[in-house]
Formats: structure tokens, sequence, C-alpha cells
């Protein structure tokens, strides 16, 4: 039996994806500086940059946790069928 997805869990994949979108974007944004950074503090520009990659695998793996806790994996592609 397959179950509709809830508007409520469809914002909250939306925003996740729009979140990891965002960050993505401004990790983007701290590589192209970081030259800049780089040259005046090597570990500033390292933790940051870090920090900033961080963020984004914490939230594409919040994502596929979610994704796949609602089984909406299975039931899309009908993987275990």
């Amino acid at each position: 039996m397959e179950r509709s997805p809830t508007p409520s869990r469809i914002f909250a994949e939306t925003l996740t994806v729009i979140t990891v979108i965002f960050a993505f974007l401004w990790v983007l944004i701290i590589l192209s500086s970081a030259y800049g950074i780089l040259l005046n503090n090597t570990i500033l520009g390292l933790l940051i940059t870090f920090g900033l990659l961080g963020v984004v695998f914490l939230q594409i793996s919040r994502l596929l946790i979610a994704v796949g806790e609602e089984g909406y994996c299975d039931q899309k592609f009908n993987i275990l069928r």
C-alpha cells in the first residue's frame, strides 16, 4: 500500500533542499575568495571552508535519512519490488 506524502513532509524536504542549495552557493563564494583569506590567515580560511563543506554534507545526509525513513525511495522507484 503506497502512502501519499503529507504536505508538511513535502515542505520539510523542500526546505532542506533549498538549504542545501544555499549552503553549496555559500561554499562556492567562500572558495572563490579563499585565496585572499588563505593569504591573510591560513587556519581561518581552512576552518571556514571545511565548516561550510560540513554543513552541506550534513544537510545532504539529513535529506537522505529522511527520504529513507519514509520509504519514498522504495515506493517511487520500486527498488524492493
